[in-house]
């Protein structure tokens, strides 16, 4: 492929064969990687052959405690009621059911808002009131 036509397909935001994304999407996230691999290969902390190498926060991994066959154990909050809010808004609040908890990695803990919305814990903070007693373990 000539210059022109690659910088054609690249601004013209076609969508790269191998990973769906737009052209731009994918080279900003091989850099990203290439960033990263730079950064944990000077810090001395590349994964072990064989194990995933995703950019720091990046969405998709590898956790040895989930798969087809083995999910995380899971908390004392699973299935409790919430309140929660937000950006430490207190004067805002939502409720809520904690519909995982994670007592071992990854550690997380996800909430079944009311309104149909799924939020991380760690995108919010949030309260068990003591009268919360829901048992989804069934």
């Amino acid at each position: 492929m000539d210059v022109a036509t690659a910088l054609r397909t690249l601004l013209d935001q076609e969508n790269d064969p191998e990973s769906g994304l737009p052209h731009l999407h994918h080279v900003a996230w091989n850099a990203q990687a290439l960033v990263e691999y730079d950064r944990r290969l000077k810090a001395g902390t590349l994964p072990a052959s064989g194990e995933a190498l995703t950019p720091a926060g990046g969405p998709m991994g590898v956790v040895q405690t989930v798969g087809f066959d083995r999910f995380p154990k899971q908390g004392s909050h699973l299935g409790k009621r919430v309140e929660v809010c937000f950006n430490y808004d207190t004067s805002r609040r939502l409720s809520g059911t904690i519909v995982r908890d994670d007592a071992e990695a990854p550690g997380e803990t996800l909430i079944r808002l009311d309104d149909g919305r799924f939020v991380r814990s760690v995108e919010c903070q949030y309260s068990v009131p003591q009268s919360a007693n829901v048992d989804l373990s069934t």
